[in-house]
Order: structure tokens, then sequence, then C-alpha cells
């Protein structure tokens, strides 16, 4: 998937990535799995990794990547979002606004904190793939850097539910945790999403720590 991924982000910038880990095919077990991951593989019928999930609704088709992540990508919404966030010792605090042109009903909100730069062994998949980028560095990357992964979910991995909210009325919420002293503060992400009833995502957006990110 990290391939996949990349390749998508080269082609537009409007992406937004949650990495999941799950026990691993080579010692079975991964210091990166948390409860979420077995939540949403059980919550989108996911059978094994790795696997893609567009929009929270639509698996991918490794063959038809491009295609399919260019036809939401960037795609107009009437919900905006907006992120900002302080951090003092270790307990971050995420200040979200979100505002839409419509009235929202049924709507949810999920809040992730990803970490970037962890190095863990992967198994290749592609190491007998001569056009890959994997292609013969070993049945195992005992290097390999993860980046995007999920480590704590502030809320329920499909979302807690928003109040009614009016059209071009101002929503604001605002979150705390204490990041724990495993994770790099410096390697942090916020993300956001906003999904409807059937937790198809309307839009998402993406923060690092201290970083003020306008509507969008």
């Amino acid at each position: 998937m990290t391939s996949l991924i990349k390749e998508a982000k080269e082609f537009t910038p409007h992406l937004v990535s949650v990495a999941l880990h799950d026990n691993s095919a080579f010692s079975g077990s991964d210091p990166y799995a948390i409860f979420e991951t077995f939540y949403l593989k059980e919550s989108y019928g996911v059978l094994g990794f790795p696997t893609g999930v567009i929009n929270r609704d639509e698996f991918w088709d490794r063959d038809n990547i491009t295609p399919q992540v260019m036809e939401v990508a960037g795609k107009e919404t009437s919900i905006s979002l907006s992120i900002n966030s302080q951090l003092e010792n270790r307990k971050l605090t995420i200040d979200l606004s979100l505002i839409s042109e419509e009235n929202l009903q049924n709507k949810k909100i999920t809040i992730f904190i990803l970490e970037n730069g962890l190095v863990y062994p992967q198994v290749n998949y592609l190491n007998e793939d001569p056009e890959s980028e994997w292609y013969g560095l070993g049945p195992i990357i005992e290097d390999f850097v993860h980046n995007d992964v999920l480590r704590i979910s502030l809320t329920d991995a499909l979302g807690d539910s928003l109040p009614e909210i009016n059209a071009l009325s101002l929503f604001e919420k605002k979150y705390s945790v204490d990041i724990p002293t495993k994770i790099t503060l410096e390697n942090i992400v916020i993300v956001a999403i906003i999904s409807d009833e059937d937790n198809k995502a309307m839009n998402a957006q993406e923060a690092h720590v201290g970083e003020f990110k306008q509507f969008e």
C-alpha cells in the first residue's frame, strides 16, 4: 500500500491517508496494531492486509488506483474544516472548526492522531516484481519506514455523532489528549474526517502539531 499511496499523492495533494497496522505475517505481532485496527477491519469486512479503502466507502483496485483516487480527490464539498492545535509538555489540545453551506444532520466527526517515521520490519510482497521500488530487497525489509500510522483515536473510529448544524453556522469543538512517551511529538499528524450516516467520508483535513490549517 505504501507504493500505491505514494503514487496517488504524486497526482493530487488532496489526499489524506491513514495507515492501520495488524498482526504481521512474519512475527505475529505488530507494536502499532491497536484496537481501532480490529474494529475498522470488522466494520468494513477487511479480510487481510494490505487492503485500501477510499473515502471509507470503496475498496481500492490496485490496477486502477490513480483513476479511482482522482475521481474523488479534491472534489467540491459543502463542508469546510479548520484545525488548530497547541502542545504543552505532552498534552495536545486540538481546536476543530467546521462550517457548511447546507444544514447538517446525522453527520459524524472522527479525530485521529497519526505518526510518521516509524522504523519496523515489513514483509516485502513486491520482492520479485522488477517494476517495484522494493524489487530485490529481500522478503522482509528490516528498516522499512512507516508513515501515517494510526496511533490514537480521540473519537469512535467511525466517528462521533455531530449535533444538527445550521447552514453557515460555525461549529467548534475542543479535544485534548496526553501523548504517550512512545510517540515522537515531532512526527505527529492530526486528521479530522467528516462522514455521513453510512460512514462515507465527506471531507478530511490534516495538520501538524502547532500548524493552523485554514478552512478547506
